[in-house]
């Protein structure tokens, strides 16, 4: 019994000095890094009557309306949300961003293209009928929409602690699908015009927005633009031929700035500091409020995320062909686990939600190279119609191709053969096939 006790005595005083030296090591937070700072006191700089982002709040509002104006109140009324506090909930919840809104989104009444069933084309144009209703029923909406593809500049507007999304979803599917009739109707000059006009767009926002869901709506709108060039080419390949350097100018490469994930990945920083900052602490449990700060720290937790996500950014400007390494190492570095448990005694709150928030990016970057790479097999696509080339021919013309349409991943010049066209091992599985292979036919 004595030895029980003394044994239970030691044990006790382990506990109470693994306890003190806990509590000691907690005691203290970091200062918060000067580069986590300046992106996290950044503000946007915009010029509010040429930001295509004020115009799209206010495209559905009464045609009497100015959609900037629309636009620009709602946002005013989002900051306000958020200054409140209202971190949370439909970051249209503001009443002016409904104030008076005359048409509704259009495209769920068409079916968008799904080119794993068939060619986009080809599907657009069997909806013909409903497409030509469309377009006559709403003659001001895509006017409007035709004039937010004009605008020069498209800058996230709404205040960083609230998520950011588009306002509505835009009526690209019937833009993209009048674009489709167009062609069928011998009108090649208007489709072409069309399409350069819209990915022009894309590309736009791609370079210069800083929030996740316009980047990766950018690049879901890329794909679909150059799967219907591919079906056009494929369906006329005279269009290479008389068009060869204006298609090129739409299926161009990406830019680094296009794809990268820097400024995405400061506006995912900012809106995660911000979410984790508006932790209601004063309706935690007195337990809860007592042992909160021994095991979260925020300045602590806030540069850890940084430079987690710093990872992200610095992969996402690599060259393609460095990615699949680098996004290796990258990941064994991020695991919260790599060194066992004990850089957990220091704030382990906040290494856990970090790095368990930063390994959710690791699928965008794939995505966007695939991406990328889909554009170059159709730009391969347009030279080899364009310039007649013969099947036994193709091989050498793809050892010949310039580099930047090389297997973005490899570096090795594209594949083909005879049923799956052209094509190179893909990463995201909404963009490959189902064997994992991003394709084109020929």
């Amino acid at each position: 019994m004595q030895i029980f006790l003394k044994c239970l005595k030691w044990a006790g005083i382990t506990l109470g000095v693994l306890l003190a030296l806990f509590i000691g090591i907690n005691a203290f937070d970091e200062k918060l890094d000067p580069d986590a700072a300046a992106i996290l006191n950044a503000q946007p700089k915009v010029k509010a009557d040429d930001n295509a982002y004020f115009y799209w709040e206010g495209m559905y509002t009464a045609a009497s309306n100015n959609p900037i104006e629309v636009g620009k109140k709602c946002v005013l009324a989002q900051i306000k949300i958020a200054e409140a506090g209202t971190l949370l909930g439909s970051p249209n919840s503001a009443p002016e961003c409904h104030e008076q809104n005359e048409f509704k989104p259009i495209d769920g009444k068409l079916i968008a293209c799904d080119w794993r069933q068939k060619p986009c084309l080809k599907q657009y144009i069997e909806q013909r009928p409903t497409i030509d209703k469309l377009a006559a029923q709403n003659r001001i909406l895509m006017g409007r929409y035709g004039r937010l593809l004009e605008f020069k500049q498209f800058e996230n507007t709404r205040p960083f602690p609230l998520l950011t999304v588009f306002p509505k979803a835009p009526p690209t599917t019937l833009y993209q699908a009048i674009g489709a009739t167009q062609l069928q109707d011998g009108d090649s000059s208007g489709f072409i015009r069309r399409t350069q006009t819209e990915t022009g767009f894309y590309r736009m926002v791609l370079s210069g927005d800083s929030s996740l869901i316009p980047k990766m709506i950018g690049i879901a709108w890329l794909e679909r633009s150059a799967r219907l060039v591919s079906d056009a080419v494929l369906a006329y390949p005279i269009l290479a031929q008389k068009n060869q350097s204006q298609l090129l100018a739409i299926t161009r490469p990406m830019t680094v700035a296009e794809r990268s994930l820097g400024k995405t990945i400061e506006g995912e920083y900012r809106f995660s500091v911000s979410l984790m900052r508006s932790i209601p602490a004063d309706k935690f449990s007195l337990l809860e409020r007592l042992s909160y700060p021994l095991v979260y720290k925020q300045n602590a937790t806030e540069n850890y995320y940084y430079h987690e996500m710093s990872v992200w950014r610095d992969l996402s400007q690599l060259p393609t062909e460095q990615y699949l390494s680098a996004e290796k190492s990258a990941l064994e570095r991020l695991n919260p686990w790599r060194d066992g448990y004990l850089h957990l005694v220091y704030n382990p709150m906040g290494k856990i939600l970090a790095g368990i928030g930063t390994t959710a990016y690791a699928s965008y970057p794939r995505r966007i190279i695939d991406a990328d790479g889909l554009l170059r097999l159709v730009s391969l696509q347009i030279q080899i119609a364009a310039q007649k080339i013969p099947e036994s021919e193709i091989l050498a013309f793809l050892k010949s191709a310039d580099s930047q349409f090389r297997d973005p991943y490899t570096g090795r010049p594209m594949q083909w053969d005879k049923t799956r066209g052209l094509y190179f091992r893909g990463y995201s599985e909404r963009i490959t096939d189902k064997d994992g292979f991003v394709s084109v036919k020929l």
